[in-house]
């Protein structure tokens, strides 16, 4: 959109009337019902701010179709008695994806982009020079995220975490998956030299940070600086390896944007 959308006054009126008040499944009515309803007090920028912060959310899961994940962001902007070009070239991106998003999609549709809508929010309560301190260091960015409320239950913490600083933070969505690579390597031989170049340990780091700079860790052990190469934890032998040791861990499966969900559209547009 040409217009100005994430403003700190739009936000505000955001988590003002999709945060504050819980959407639930009350009255049989499903997340993307609640959600237009809501939108529909509101102005029609909040309806394209909405469909921008799903097109967010949409960026890092793989594990849905490029067609669902337009269907999402065209539909509800189309909220607003406006269409969004389908050839627009940011919805291209959704047709690629970084990892599976867990089951917190599935279970937490509305905590997810609640928590995206608050993140966002008091973020542009921050001042210039705030913001630039926070983003200047990933682990100082990542703490902040986790002072947020509900932001270390956040599954879109891992996701937003890993775009904005993917040298820094595993493509790894669920927070069980991290905790078991991190146990599995726990005693692996020079750990915890490598966790010493990354400064002594930090009282203010939130349980999630210190995980996450222990996978930071263990990937630069079984990196030699010499290779050329880069691991995944998904891929074998690693996955292998840290499931067998560590014991069984669940894959969630991820629904919450199944191909099937009903989702109101104000305008008939081009299919």
């Amino acid at each position: 959109s040409h217009a100005q959308l994430w403003t700190p006054a739009n936000l505000a009126l955001m988590h003002q009337h999709v945060t504050s008040v819980p959407i639930s499944d009350v009255g049989g009515e499903g997340f993307f019902e609640q959600l237009h309803n809501r939108l529909a007090l509101t102005t029609v920028y909040l309806n394209q701010l909405t469909a921008e912060l799903l097109w967010l959310l949409l960026l890092f899961p793989s594990d849905i179709s490029a067609r669902t994940k337009r269907r999402v962001v065209l539909d509800v902007w189309s909220w607003s008695d406006a269409l969004c070009d389908p050839a627009h070239p940011l919805l291209g991106v959704l047709d690629h994806g970084v990892g599976a998003a867990g089951g917190a999609f599935r279970n937490r549709s509305y905590q997810e982009l609640a928590l995206l809508i608050s993140a966002v929010h008091y973020w542009k309560q921050q001042s210039p020079a705030q913001r630039y301190f926070l983003a200047a260091d990933p682990w100082t960015f990542g703490n902040w995220i986790d002072t947020l409320s509900g932001g270390t239950q956040w599954q879109g913490r891992h996701m937003i975490l890993f775009l904005l600083f993917p040298d820094w933070y595993e493509r790894i969505a669920l927070s069980k998956h991290k905790y078991a690579i991190a146990n599995t390597y726990a005693d692996w031989p020079g750990l915890t030299a490598e966790l010493m170049k990354l400064g002594p340990p930090a009282s203010a780091d939130s349980s999630q940070v210190a995980i996450d700079k222990q996978l930071f860790a263990v990937r630069r052990v079984l990196v030699r600086p010499a290779e050329e190469r880069e691991i995944d934890f998904y891929d074998e032998p690693y996955q292998s390896f840290w499931r067998t040791r560590y014991g069984p861990v669940g894959d969630d499966e991820y629904d919450f944007f199944s191909s099937d969900a009903t989702i109101p559209r104000a305008l008939s547009r081009p299919t």
